[in-house]
């Protein structure tokens, strides 16, 4: 899958913890598989809210990877993304986690590129 998808975000997270059951992540990073430093970086955020159930047997975070330009730049997909993944604990040796994916972009490549 991350043949395809965003693998790598550089830059700075922070986490604020509001209680046992509810956490907030707010980021900025150069763009999906891009480092700040490269001219082909675009500024982006990230931000996600995660909550747990008291028993802390489910959870779900939601939010989005990358929220920025989402412009095609230099030779290189800067793919916009937004993603939330539900947890399910049966019993201690049982889990499930479900994930979903909406991925875009403006301005793509003419005829597709390696995204």
């Amino acid at each position: 899958m991350f043949s395809y998808d965003p693998f790598t975000y550089t830059g700075v997270i922070g986490k604020i913890k509001l209680n046992n059951q509810w956490q907030i992540d707010l980021g900025v990073h150069g763009g999906n598989d891009m480092a700040f430093w490269t001219n082909s970086s675009h500024a982006t955020a990230q931000a996600f809210v995660r909550w747990n159930s008291k028993s802390n047997n489910q959870s779900l975070y939601v939010g989005g990877n990358s929220f920025g330009s989402g412009v095609y730049k230099n030779g290189h997909d800067n793919l916009q993304m937004v993603s939330g993944v539900w947890g399910w604990q049966f019993n201690r040796a049982l889990h499930k986690m479900t994930e979903a994916y909406c991925e875009w972009q403006k301005d793509a490549a003419l005829g597709g590129s390696a995204s």
